[in-house]
């Protein structure tokens, strides 16, 4: 039988790792409002989250009492998991908003700097290149046009001028 003294210094750490796991679980409750990521991401991300949290609590089990699974050890996980929802998940979760709110601003911002030169890039190349690509178009268009009528008019002119050499020289033409 282990001694009352080892069990309450386990129960602490276990309720310790209860609180850890809540405050990881918090930090990607954020993340995941923040960035609303799709159904699919969603779920294989709380797959991951719950795969860290089992090996984390494994791992510390694993050095606070070698690994061994009680009761206690399982209240002493939901006590300290509800003790820090209780008393400190609002307030986290605020800080967090906070942070990456700041963060997402600094990111637009960032990104807003980058974007700078390929839109004066585009200022300078993109109108200019797309009234030179519309002229083209349309002087395409035309010539076009052109070649039409010019083989309306030559191929018709050939046509007459074949159908009155052949009756000049007494040929049937090929039909």
């Amino acid at each position: 039988m282990m001694p009352i003294v080892n069990q309450l210094e386990y129960f602490l750490w276990t309720t310790l790792i209860g609180a850890v796991m809540a405050f990881c679980f918090d930090l990607y409750r954020v993340i995941r409002w923040k960035t609303r990521p799709s159904r699919w991401v969603t779920n294989a991300c709380d797959l991951l989250i719950w795969i860290a949290a089992t090996a984390f609590a494994y791992i510390t089990l694993l050095g606070v009492n070698w690994g061994e699974v009680r009761l206690y050890v399982l209240l002493g996980m939901a006590l300290g998991a509800f003790l820090y929802y209780r008393w400190f998940s609002h307030g986290v979760v605020k800080k967090w908003n906070v942070i990456f709110g700041l963060f997402g601003r600094i990111w637009r911002a960032g990104s807003r700097i980058v974007r700078i030169p390929f839109r004066l890039v585009k200022l300078l190349l993109g109108y200019p290149l797309g009234l030179i690509t519309l002229i083209l178009f349309h002087i395409g268009k035309f010539c076009r046009v052109i070649k039409r009528l010019f083989k309306r008019v030559f191929v018709n002119q050939r046509q007459r001028m074949s159908r009155r050499l052949i009756s000049m020289l007494g040929r049937k033409p090929k039909s």
